[in-house]
């Protein structure tokens, strides 16, 4: 029973962080020298994904997930992303969202506050935390 439960926390975090841990993303604009806005638009996206789960002693099921994005300018500085995701993992449903404010160089830097919850058939979590990431040209860090 510890590999299945072990294996279902490891497919849930890799849920949660795929779902969550996209950063606050906005489409970049060439406005030739000076500063970019934080967000150039209103902008989205849509995932959906599945796939099959056959583990030792728990049978088989469908594995589905879908989520979404949707983020726009506050002002030239800021930008607020607003996530959600459903999930569906071995007869577990999980449902969240969370909420990212931050500002925003698209060619330098992106530093935040994300707060969010998730429910789960046997758990809830809540969280707020900084959210930073620092762009090197073709290179990120997150």
């Amino acid at each position: 029973m510890k590999k299945v439960r072990l294996t279902s926390i490891l497919l849930s975090g890799t849920m949660a962080a795929t779902m969550f841990g996209v950063a606050a993303t906005a489409a970049e604009i060439d406005a030739g020298p000076g500063a970019l806005p934080a967000v150039s638009g209103i902008n989205g996206k849509i995932e959906l994904g599945a796939g099959w789960s056959d583990i030792d002693d728990l049978g088989d099921d469908a594995l589905l997930r879908g989520g979404g994005s949707l983020s726009f300018p506050v002002g030239d500085m800021f930008g607020i992303q607003a996530d959600v995701m459903v999930t569906e993992i071995v007869d577990d449903t999980r449902i969240g969202g969370d909420l990212h404010f931050f500002t925003r160089d698209p060619n330098s830097y992106l530093l935040g506050v994300v707060g969010g919850v998730l429910t789960a058939d046997d758990a809830d979590a809540f969280f707020i935390g900084p959210e930073a990431e620092l762009y090197l040209e073709n290179f990120s860090v997150e």
